[in-house]
């Protein structure tokens, strides 16, 4: 939907050229375009309609949880098969994670520039992906983490690192990720916010 002056003056769906009616991700390209991430693969709509990228295209599956458009150009797509990235010419390249404690689905994306990381949530934790290098780390289980699927990383105005999931909100704070990012410490402590601290539900998928 896009909404303007207070109303919906655009929908875009099955009908107007989108793979699916469901979205599950959308990144503004600064063209003025979109990129919509969906179940049943990637569109990208602007002024001359809508293009569609499948499988056929290089995704690893059709089904689209996550995307961030880097400052180079660089589309970072999250699937349920894993990661791939699309550079500014088209083309496709895997980033595998199925490494990391056999991760598969990536759920969504945040940008921490100050570190030069991409966080990647995934369900077998979280991923730091170093932009300039491509290195990759997982904060997973043998990190500390209490249970294995993330759904978002969000961070916050002193740099902590808060994650949702579908048994509350962690928080993590700056000086233990960096450490143990730097190999100094072998795993991080973390807060746990669930219902008994005022949620509605445990449950949290942004």
């Amino acid at each position: 939907l896009q909404w303007q002056n207070d109303a919906i003056v655009q929908q875009y769906n099955r009908r107007t050229g989108l793979l699916a009616n469901e979205v599950r991700a959308i990144a503004v390209a600064p063209q003025g375009g979109l990129w919509v991430g969906t179940g049943h693969g990637l569109n990208y709509v602007d002024s001359n309609g809508v293009r569609s990228f499948t499988t056929e295209d290089g995704l690893p599956t059709p089904f689209v949880m996550g995307l961030y458009l880097h400052n180079d150009g660089r589309l970072f797509i999250g699937t349920g098969g894993g990661v791939v990235i699309r550079s500014p010419n088209g083309d496709i390249t895997p980033v595998d994670i199925s490494n990391l404690d056999d991760a598969e689905y990536a759920f969504g994306f945040a940008p921490d520039p100050a570190a030069g990381l991409l966080w990647m949530s995934t369900d077998r934790g979280l991923v730091a992906y170093e932009l300039a290098t491509g290195r990759l780390t997982m904060l997973g289980r043998n990190a500390g983490l209490p249970f294995d699927k993330v759904f978002q990383a969000v961070i916050d105005q002193d740099r902590h690192l808060w994650l949702s999931s579908n048994r509350g909100i962690l928080r993590f704070r700056r000086e233990q990720i960096e450490d143990y990012l730097a190999g100094q410490r072998e795993q991080v402590d973390y807060e746990l916010f669930g219902e008994s601290d005022g949620m509605q539900r445990a449950q949290a998928t942004g």
